[in-house]
């Protein structure tokens, strides 16, 4: 719930200011047409660092969803999640560069490994730091 936040006077002043906001522009700016298919006002607080990660997480377990039916896995290492939490996070986009962060770097990556034919059926994409960067190795499993 907004009220249980410290900080909910300024949640709620901006939600008034926006009301407003939308109300003048209601009759100057936009054609009944439009007005009428909007429903609601959400306003949303600013994503953490901590909300970006959860998003990773959920983001990376699509990933090896669709890594596994190629019967690879993929291990990311805490340190990897930092950064990409960092890397992913812009305090005026919020997640928005996550996407993008994550198909430059880990999706790729792993496609290259694909691609060379570095990996065996069953092996182990593994992600970690490295410097300012992500780096991926393979591990091999045996059976």
């Amino acid at each position: 719930c907004a009220f249980n936040k410290p900080n909910v006077w300024v949640g709620i002043t901006e939600m008034f200011f926006l009301i407003g906001i939308v109300s003048y522009y209601d009759s100057e700016k936009f054609r009944p047409e439009f007005l009428n298919r909007i429903d609601d006002i959400i306003v949303f607080d600013k994503l953490t660092k901590t909300d970006t990660a959860k998003i990773a997480t959920i983001m990376l377990a699509n990933l090896k969803k669709r890594l596994a039916v190629m019967d690879v896995n993929m291990e990311i290492t805490p340190a990897a999640m930092d950064l990409i939490s960092e890397k992913g996070y812009d305090d005026h986009y919020g997640a928005r560069p996550l996407k993008r962060y994550l198909q430059k770097n880990v999706e790729t990556m792993a496609a290259r490994m694909i691609l060379s034919d570095q990996l065996l059926p069953g092996d182990i994409i593994c992600i970690d730091v490295d410097g300012d960067g992500l780096t991926a190795y393979s591990e091999h499993v045996d059976e």
